[in-house]
């Protein structure tokens, strides 16, 4: 009785309480002071889930706007946001346009620029993820990995970085930089990458939206703070309010501003960008964006069943139909599909700008040339389809020996390509790559699973099937962009984010084919439990709650009277515990500060001397700290320009006035030994002190390295410029890497446009029958190591086509280790050694044909004296008859016309040996022209050198030479014309390329005609014995001058082409005397007496 008794006493009072609770609730709730008036705090803004993202009614939410309201609202602020990009939020708060910017990572450098928060937000830091399959759980398992970094992020470029930590840990691989976080997921997903590099936040929102697999390596933090004007006039007051909240929430995780934190920092679905059916909300540049630009025009598959593809009806339907439909409606866009195309035409007109979105694309470099790619939004799986006869394939690596097809412009094609070595043949369409498949044209085909699939049900084929997945991992479906609109990436990634997973789940149901759920929903089942549970639970709750509220009350004051007593002994023990952590710090910031290879400086630039230095200082300077404090910037310098206290200062100006610099300095050891240096000085503030932070790293071993090279490539300049032949070097590709002067002469190529071409098309040589040599004196150098010469007829083409022969060689170049890395090329033009070949080799021909001829004509001319004399004899019998007198005149003629012809054969052979006399050619050469051209419509025109040479000439021999080329220029211009006779000195010197002559000094007569010309088949014929090409001709002339000349010790050339003339050069040697001798007396007056006498004939006979 009395237990129902208090347990009735206790109901009513708790109703009692309970009432008393709700009538005064609402008072204490609506009470707030009046007489405060708001403070205006302008506050940067910027999209970057979940830290700030536009609500649908276009409100700024997140973890800094939402963590910001809250204060707001207690300190009487009235916030301004005000909008733009991340970087404009710096600069507007450097410039004093706005008091609050948040989301900064603390670093000294912008410590320098800002005032910050002493509390931290929260803390980012660097994370990893792999491709599925590949483990990475530590820096040092990156080595030989492909590793993927966002441009510009301090993950990536920062102290802590990626690239410092793969130096710090010796680690080789490959660092590809991407423009965001984005494409780094995508180079993960395609393959491009092994690892990639994110902060942790949006590693955690989008992880989902890729095949990617986060690893436990995290490394790199960084304190998220408040940032404010560093001189701002309120920069004190807000920097305390924001610091007080924040050390609230880290020392109660119950606090309503470490719910916020946590809430967007640790809660694993990503932020609500919108709910459903509602319009996603553009900030102002993406609404004027959309506004000047009323129409998109979208390219289709036609082909892409069931993801795109046209209905039966003609109208757009898929996946990507219905996406495209929600996006347009959500983001107030206008998209048109331009209908008609083929997809390798969708793909052309995308090429060239004529399609602005293509709506459902794999991943290709091929396409990223001139597509940007949103947030993946399909995937599927690459499979391999093969006829229903062909052996078993367990994959990719079976398709060797196997024809290919696939439909080209596709992500498919562009995977073989950038994934395998295999040659696939493309079709236009999938029904045609199909169909080749099926007819047994091509063995396998590789495409999309459930689009070949469709295909192979819809055309009825029944020979064919699935052979194996190319991968496990599931291909992703982008939508493409035109590459100069990234703005409306933008937009569509807010749009896609947007789409819940029950809009997604209901576009997937609507294409899938039925028969995936059997029974009833699971889900359904579990919802209505839940609901049960949940009313259930409500009620006992309620009871439970007013039961409990009453005893709250009467503990709460025995709680805050503990409460207060352990908040006295947690101040002391805080305080203690703070100093202790202070003494860690200060330990473990001077061992951070020793530790560096660099000597640190920290200077001090109102009083110029040297406030602290690391420990590096003592090694490197050779000083010991208290040394060090004692001296000034100027004491461990130079002392003077270019190195001296001006140039000190001046650095110093730079870094107050423009921020960080970095230069290289020529710096002093205690022992005076100057050593160089490359100095960073960067500027920190200690409240309202600065102070310049010096890093100084010893790069005299660098230097002096450089130096020699430089000294070392200047003397193989130098070298490679003095040599008189070609040289070319090669890397082991065989490309060119260097050419001296001479081979860009002989090959018409330049060093800069050859240099990373291949050598065979800069050195282009073809061998005596015209083949090039291509590769093969490389290949050959490469396969055995051995020096390899081309110099029987091999003819290097020039650049601009023209032809000439060379001696050309090719040797390898080894390392150290003795393996070939390239090959050197010696190469020279012999033209004129071939020519002066030729000479020789027709002058011993003429040789040959004068001992002959010369023994013909000594036999002739016996015979012809014998004849001669015995006819004249005749005629001068008295008892011949008339009849047969002129008979022994014409045989007498005949034997003078044979006489003189064996006397030119005899010039020919013996030369006559020419009886030398010192003559001036100027006289010699008018008369003998003069004798042939008398009477002739021939003119000839005389052009000597006033201080001609003297020579030692036959004159009889010279004049015949003359006379017999004006003769054949004279026949050669039968309609008259001119000869141009020119003599000029001429000295030869050692080496010079004129075959057969030796050096010395030579007159030189040249004869010009404007005849027809020699056609160049016989050119090299026209000094051959018994050659003429006029009718009736001896074949002599020519064949005597050049016995002549060259009995005299001299040359004849000719230059000569058809219809252009011909130029004769005849080189004497000049008379060692400069004077002529005295005119003998000659039997002038003297007349010939014929009288009787005897006559003694001797032959050798």
């Amino acid at each position: 009785m009395r237990q129902s008794s208090r347990l009735h006493i206790s109901l009513w009072t708790i109703f009692y309480l309970a009432l008393l609770a709700v009538d005064t609730t609402p008072a204490i709730a609506v009470h707030r002071p009046t007489d405060l008036q708001e403070r205006v705090v302008r506050v940067g803004a910027y999209e970057n889930p979940p830290k700030f993202f536009y609500d649908p009614q276009g409100g700024l939410r997140g973890l800094f706007p939402d963590l910001l309201q809250y204060v707001a609202e207690r300190e009487h602020w009235r916030i301004e946001w005000v909008p733009g990009t991340w970087l404009e939020g710096l600069a507007n708060l450097q410039a004093g346009r706005i008091d609050i910017m948040p989301d900064v990572a603390y670093s000294l450098e912008k410590a320098g620029r800002y005032a910050f928060t002493n509390e931290v937000v929260f803390l980012n830091w660097a994370t990893l993820y792999t491709r599925p399959g590949i483990e990475a759980e530590n820096i040092p398992a990156l080595e030989g990995k492909r590793v993927a970094t966002m441009r510009g992020s301090i993950h990536t470029n920062g102290e802590q970085g990626i690239y410092r930590q793969v130096e710090r840990f010796k680690v080789n691989c490959t660092i590809c930089e991407y423009t965001n976080y984005q494409n780094v997921f995508q180079a993960l997903q395609e393959n491009l990458a092994d690892i990639g590099v994110v902060n942790r936040l949006f590693g955690r929102l989008f992880q989902k939206k890729y095949d990617v697999v986060p690893t436990t390596m995290a490394f790199d933090p960084v304190h998220i703070k408040f940032a404010f004007p560093l001189h701002g006039a309120d920069t004190p007051y807000f920097k305390k309010v924001l610091d007080r909240y924040l050390k609230q929430a880290h020392l109660n995780r119950s606090d309503p501003v470490r719910r916020i934190i946590d809430s967007y920092v640790n809660d694993q679905s990503p932020p609500p960008v919108t709910q459903a059916g509602q319009p996603v909300f553009l900030n102002t540049v993406e609404q004027a964006w959309v506004k000047r630009h009323p129409v998109i025009r979208l390219g289709i598959d036609p082909e892409f069943a069931p993801f795109e593809y046209f209905d039966s009806h003609g109208r757009y339907s898929g996946f990507a139909s219905d996406y495209i439909a929600l996006l347009s409606k959500r983001l107030g866009l206008h998209i048109e599909v331009v209908p008609d195309l083929s997809w390798q035409q969708v793909v052309d007109r995308a090429e060239k700008g004529d399609i602005d979105l293509l709506a459902a694309i794999g991943f290709s470099r091929k396409r990223s040339r001139f597509l940007s790619y949103t947030l993946p939004y399909l995937g599927f799986y690459r499979m391999v389809f093969c006829r229903s006869d062909e052996p078993f394939i367990s994959g990719p690596e079976d398709l060797a020996d196997k024809k290919i097809a696939v439909q080209a412009n596709t992500s498919h094609s562009a995977w073989l390509e950038e994934h395998t070595r295999y040659v696939a043949h493309t079709y236009d369409t999938l029904k045609e790559t199909i169909l080749a498949v099926s007819r047994g044209e091509e063995d396998v085909l590789i495409g999309n699973l459930a689009v070949c699939t469709y295909w192979i049900r819809t055309l009825n084929i029944t020979n064919l099937r699935v052979a194996a997945p190319v991968s496990l991992e599931r291909q992703l479906l982008y939508m493409g962009v035109r590459k100069d609109w990234p703005i409306l990436v933008s937009i569509l990634n807010k749009g896609i984010s947007s789409i819940t997973p029950r809009e997604a789940e209901q576009i997937r149901n609507r294409w899938l084919a039925a028969g995936y759920a059997v029974g009833v929903s699971k889900r359904k089942i579990f919802i209505r439990v839940a609901l049960v549970a949940v009313t259930c639970l409500f009620a006992i709750g309620f009871l439970w709650f007013w039961n409990t509220r009453l005893q709250r009350e009467v503990r709460g004051r025995q709680e805050a009277e503990d409460a207060l007593l352990e908040v006295q002994k947690g101040l002391v023990e805080t305080v203690n515990e703070r100093t202790r952590e202070l003494a860690a710090n200060k330990k473990y910031l001077q061992a951070i500060f020793d530790a560096p290879r660099e000597a640190i400086f920290l200077h001090d630039p109102q009083t110029g001397k040297i406030v602290d230095v690391n420990m590096t200082v003592e090694t490197m300077f050779s000083l010991s700290r208290d040394e060090a404090r004692e001296l000034s910037i100027t004491d461990i310098s130079l002392g003077h320009s270019p190195y001296g206290p001006a140039e000190a200062h001046e650095k110093i100006r730079l870094v107050l006035t423009q921020g960080p610099q970095t230069f290289e300095w020529l710096s002093r050891r205690r022992t005076g030994e100057l050593f160089w240096t490359e100095v960073s000085l960067s500027l920190i503030t200690d409240g309202d002190r600065s102070f310049i932070l010096a890093v100084v790293r010893d790069i005299d071993a660098k230097k002096k390295a450089e130096q020699q090279l430089i000294t070392e490539q200047e003397r193989l300049a130098v070298t490679l410029r003095s040599i008189g032949e070609g040289v070319i070097s090669t890397d082991k590709n065989g490309a060119v890497v260097l050419l001296n002067r001479v081979a860009e002469e002989l090959t018409g190529w330049q060093c800069d446009d050859a240099i990373g071409r291949p050598c065979a098309q800069v050195l282009y040589l073809v061998d005596g029958e015209g083949h090039s040599l291509g590769n093969k004196p490389l290949n050959h150098v490469f396969d055995t190591g051995q020096r390899m010469d081309c110099i029987d007829n091999t003819l290097l083409i020039n650049r601009d086509g023209t032809q000439r022969p060379v001696a050309a060689s090719c040797a390898p170049i080894r390392n150290r280790d003795g393996r070939v890395f390239g090959v050197v090329w010696v190469f020279r033009d012999v033209s004129s050694e071939r020519r002066m070949e030729e000479e020789l080799l027709k002058i011993r021909k003429l040789e040959s044909i004068g001992v002959l001829a010369g023994g013909i004509a000594h036999d002739f001319n016996n015979i012809l004296t014998a004849l001669q004399g015995n006819i004249d004899l005749a005629l001068r019998l008295d008892r011949m008859g008339e009849a047969v007198e002129p008979l022994l005149g014409d045989a007498l003629t005949a034997c003078g016309r044979a006489v003189q012809l064996t006397r030119q054969l005899l010039t020919f052979a013996k030369g006559g040996e020419p009886i030398r006399e010192t003559a001036s050619l100027g006289q010699l050469i008018r008369e003998s022209a003069e004798f042939v051209l008398h009477g002739s419509r021939v003119s000839c025109h005389y052009s000597f050198c006033g201080d001609l040479w003297l020579v030692d000439v036959d004159r009889g021999q010279i004049s015949q030479v003359i006379q017999n080329i004006i003769i054949n220029a004279r026949q050669a211009m039968p309609d008259g014309g001119e000869i141009a006779i020119t003599c000029s000195n001429v000295r030869i010197e050692d080496g010079a390329l004129v075959p057969g002559l030796a050096p010395g000094r030579y007159v030189c007569i040249t004869i010009k005609d404007q005849g027809t010309g020699i056609a160049s088949e016989i050119r090299d014929r026209i000094f051959d014995p018994f050659f003429s090409r006029r009718e009736g001709g001896s074949g002599l002339g020519l064949a005597i001058c050049h016995s002549i000349i060259t009995r005299h010790h001299g040359g004849i050339f000719v230059d000569s082409s058809e219809g252009r003339g011909t130029v004769f050069n005849i080189y004497l040697p000049a008379s060692k005397t400069d004077m002529l001798p005295e005119d003998e007396n000659s039997m002038d007056e003297q007349k010939s007496v014929i009288q009787p006498g005897k006559i003694l004939v001797m032959d050798d006979d």
